[in-house]
């Protein structure tokens, strides 16, 4: 493992890190686990929203907070600790229905409100029902995967964007980071083979008693539009 994220807000910035917890289904602790909604409930995105990417969130879990930092603000600080109290809702990701819970007082909603210039809340995802397109209604669902699109973790290999890479070079564009991918891991691989070397993906613990842990690729993520922007300016590039 070559690059380790974790994107506690759904469309922001993410947090590089070390070492992280990984719950059993895969997910890393606190990965997508929360996503600012507009008016209508539904997640708000970086595509329509490129100055999401400056909003910089950062977990600490030993304080259990979240310190929240954008350009020409002073910084926001949340309680990560059970809120049972706030209300909970349906939010729309990508046309999916899940449970949320708005999180955090009116200073936070003003606080996201003001930077993006439209009003919003922040909320955090809640286990429970969750609706797919094409059903009348919310059922149980074994989601447990947070304001992600698909599944629990993304991974990439440094193989894969070097390969990328290559292409965009020979047509005369620009080069990409793995973070335009917004993935969880990268992995380094020396492969030179065509295809890329992830299908299966096998990690050792720190603790020898908890033996290894393995991945199984279970699909192709088919990255949108979201990928085409600057993880750093929020500005769309061209690739």
């Amino acid at each position: 493992v070559s690059e380790l994220y974790i994107f506690p807000i759904k469309s922001c910035a993410g947090q590089r890190v070390k070492r992280w917890n990984m719950m059993p289904n895969g997910r890393l602790r606190f990965d997508r686990e929360f996503a600012l909604v507009d008016s209508s409930g539904t997640a708000m995105r970086l595509q329509r929203y490129p100055q999401m990417t400056k909003i910089t969130p950062v977990i600490d879990e030993v304080t259990m907070t979240m310190r929240v930092s954008a350009p020409g603000l002073p910084d926001l600080e949340l309680s990560l600790l059970d809120e049972s109290s706030k209300p909970n809702g349906v939010i729309r990701v990508c046309g999916e229905k899940c449970g949320g819970q708005l999180w955090g007082d009116f200073d936070a909603s003003e606080w996201f409100s003001d930077y993006l210039g439209v009003e919003c809340w922040l909320a955090r995802y809640m286990d429970g029902r969750y609706q797919r397109p094409g059903q009348s209604s919310a059922e149980p669902q074994p989601r447990q995967i947070g304001f992600s699109n698909e599944e629990a973790l993304l991974l990439i290999s440094d193989y894969a964007v070097a390969k990328l890479n290559r292409a965009l070079t020979s047509r005369g564009e620009g080069e990409v980071e793995t973070r335009h991918f917004r993935p969880n891991v990268v992995i380094r691989s020396s492969s030179t083979e065509d295809d890329d070397p992830t299908e299966t993906v096998k990690f050792k613990f720190l603790k020898p008693e908890s033996g290894d842990y393995s991945l199984r690729k279970v699909s192709e993520c088919a990255r949108c539009s979201m990928v085409d922007f600057d993880p750093r300016t929020g500005l769309k590039g061209n690739t």
